[in-house]
């Protein structure tokens, strides 16, 4: 088993032990679980077999208080003069914080994820320079398609156009593009409603809301918008007049 023969404050502030002379002589089994020992005794076991040094591996730990701790580990043979190893030189950076925003970001995105699909809403971005926009699942579940039936993620704004815009609204539907586009104010907001042919044939409803960001000469630094799908409310609407 390998032991502790230099630690500092950092490593004994990580692993939960007030002075860092209390690590000296001691091994992964004083101070964690079985299982976590084994896991950390096992790879260091292949790192000195393999002779090969291991870089910024990210690997979980419980701390002496049962607290949950990532670190990114760099572990390093250690070669006396005639290139036998004799030891390991461990490095670790703590970043717990790091793991715990990405955790809180993606938890945070899964709920917006979720609260536009039960909206009925999707995202969208437009490339100005290719003139294509930038779809997802999201997108094409509003749709009624998938990705793979479209060919993928990018579609040229005049295939789209073609493919879901009811011929009817197109003319509309491209001039109020049109307007936006043609802008010179820095930030651009447009709305509309148009008919829209599902994936599956069927005919719709979907709002359209699109932002343009532009720099001085008038150029279009970004643009994305929101689809949201209306069809019930349409249908309730054109009900409610029908029986007025």
């Amino acid at each position: 088993e390998s032991r502790f023969m230099v630690a500092n404050p950092a490593l004994a502030h990580l692993i939960g032990v007030s002075q860092p002379d209390d690590l000296l002589g001691k091994t992964d089994y004083d101070f964690f679980p079985q299982d976590i020992a084994d896991q950390f005794y096992a790879n260091e076991q292949a790192l000195l077999r393999s002779g090969q040094p291991l870089i910024e591996r990210e690997e979980s730990m419980a701390d002496t208080a049962g607290r949950l701790r990532w670190l990114s580990t760099t572990k390093v043979p250690l070669r006396d003069d005639q290139g036998k190893i004799f030891g390991l030189l461990g490095m670790g950076h703590d970043i717990t914080e790091r793991k715990q925003a990405e955790e809180a970001l993606r938890h945070s995105e899964a709920q917006l994820t979720e609260a536009m699909r039960i909206a009925s809403f999707a995202y969208w971005e437009y490339d100005a320079v290719n003139r294509r926009l930038l779809f997802n699942d999201q997108l094409y579940a509003l749709l009624r398609t998938t990705a793979e039936r479209e060919g993928g993620y990018v579609m040229s704004s005049a295939q789209y156009n073609q493919r879901f815009v009811h011929p009817d609204d197109l003319p509309m539907t491209e001039n109020e593009i049109q307007k936006g586009l043609a802008s010179k104010e820095p930030k651009v907001t447009c709305q509309f409603d148009h008919r829209v042919i599902y994936g599956d044939g069927q005919i719709g409803y979907m709002t359209v809301r699109i932002h343009i960001l532009k720099d001085g000469e008038g150029h279009i630094l970004k643009a994305y918008g929101v689809n949201q799908d209306i069809t019930e409310r349409k249908r309730a609407e054109e009900a409610l007049r029908h029986s007025q």
